[in-house]
């Protein structure tokens, strides 16, 4: 969100809670902050004029469903995550709208760091630039203590955290 932003993108997240839409839109700076427990997410995305050109998607399932058919054609979707597959002990189904993938021209297409890590010279300068101006910060959810690794997975899987989860296994 915050790098769409600082690149002058306007930005809409989704979150689950009326606590993590604030954040998002308090200090993160995004324009709108969609509540995916309460709102219904396919009709606040379809307010959007135009469609949306790019999304990032770390959660696939019935939110990429409603993402899908208000994107706008030749739209890009960068994949980068399924927690809605997480904690399922078979393959995900696809997307039940994937036919707006053609008939939206859409392209997408799975997003891993590590095949972009020869580029950090290119973009690391840029993002501290960011974090010395105030411009990008990162919010962490600490659980303490190998004993409590599945505390914090639960905690992931929930929503009842705010930003990344950590475990910090040194005490």
């Amino acid at each position: 969100c915050q790098i769409a932003r600082n690149l002058g993108s306007r930005v809409i997240g989704i979150a689950g809670g009326a606590e993590k839409c604030a954040w998002l839109r308090d200090t993160l700076g995004v324009d709108l902050a969609i509540d995916y427990r309460h709102d219904d997410v396919e009709a606040e995305l379809g307010r959007i004029e135009g469609g949306i050109n790019v999304y990032f998607d770390n959660v696939g399932g019935p939110i990429l469903d409603a993402v899908l058919p208000n994107m706008a054609h030749y739209g890009r979707i960068a994949v980068c995550g399924m927690v809605a597959a997480y904690d399922e002990d078979g393959p995900l189904p696809g997307p039940k709208r994937f036919d707006q993938i053609l008939m939206r021209r859409l392209r997408v297409e799975g997003f891993f760091i590590p095949d972009f890590l020869e580029r950090g010279a290119e973009f690391l300068p840029i993002l501290r630039q960011w974090l010395d101006e105030g411009k990008l910060g990162m919010a962490f959810d600490e659980t303490t203590g190998m004993e409590n690794v599945l505390v914090a997975y639960d905690r992931m899987l929930s929503g009842k955290n705010i930003g990344k989860v950590i475990v910090d296994v040194r005490r």
